[in-house]
């Protein structure tokens, strides 16, 4: 699959603040892919650490921010969709130590019924 490349997301964007997945991830392959931060956390001493964003939008209408704490070289994805499979799929990251969030979670459930699972490549 040729890989789109996302719209900038403006931040703070309508996008629910829900970990949907985290893995490990260096910033200069990050930024090699997505360029540098669309917006840093003001407060470096604020929990969870100094972090970096990034809002993208993709042609079919998926919308993500990319959360990557600076202290942990970790990426946490929160989604518009709870499709791990799709998110993934627009992801051109290295991906190591994946973590997903569980399909049968409370708080996904509770903000994604699953009759708004609908997604088409």
């Amino acid at each position: 699959m040729k890989e789109e490349f996302p719209k900038r997301l403006d931040l703070p964007a309508a996008v629910l603040d829900i970990t949907i997945l985290s893995f490990r991830v260096s910033l200069p392959e990050i930024e090699n892919v997505y360029g540098s931060a669309h917006q840093e956390s003001s407060d470096p001493l604020a929990v969870p650490g100094p972090t970096l964003y990034r809002g993208l939008e993709y042609t079919c209408g998926l919308r993500i921010i990319l959360e990557f704490l600076l202290s942990k070289d970790f990426l946490y994805v929160c989604a518009d969709s709870p499709e791990m499979e799709h998110i993934l799929d627009h992801l051109s990251l290295p991906i190591k130590d994946l973590w997903q969030l569980a399909s049968d979670d409370e708080t996904l459930i509770k903000h994604f019924p699953k009759s708004n699972y609908v997604w088409t490549l």
